[in-house]
């Protein structure tokens, strides 16, 4: 009982912050963003817009499977293809952590351009601290 206590818990607290307004969620098909993405769309329904950034970096066909996953859970995956942008951001980087920041820079400007497109007023987030620290020192 304990797991759905929390579970309505955390749906209404997400209810009573948002309301009626918009939310937006990155999600990257891990467990992080997934259950982020979920009690969300349990407490705001169709007020969440819900996107997976497209890297061209993953398994193959992993936008497909994790957008067919959500859609068949009821919820609406915008995939977008960003590949192009990310290949020409790591082209002739050999160094791992330029490519790290590279990615991450247009990990970002992609998502900036999807927040400002959706005009949400929210940001579901399902991350792990050591990517808060990073993202707050701008490292």
């Amino acid at each position: 009982m304990e797991e759905e206590n929390f579970i309505e818990e955390k749906i209404q607290e997400i209810k009573a912050t948002i309301g009626s307004e918009k939310a937006i969620s990155a999600l990257s098909g891990g467990v992080d963003s997934s259950a982020c993405t979920v009690l969300a769309h349990r407490a705001i329904g169709d007020n969440l817009k819900v996107i997976f950034i497209d890297d061209g970096l993953m398994r193959e066909n992993e936008a497909e499977d994790v957008s067919q996953i959500f859609s068949d859970l009821g919820i609406k995956v915008d995939v977008i293809d960003a590949q192009e942008e990310f290949f020409q951001a790591l082209e002739g980087k050999v160094d791992p952590e330029e490519k790290r920041k590279a990615f991450r820079n247009i990990f970002y400007t992609v998502f900036g351009r999807e927040v400002l497109k959706s005009e949400a007023r929210f940001l579901i987030q399902g991350t792990i601290a050591a990517d808060i620290i990073e993202t707050k020192g701008g490292v």
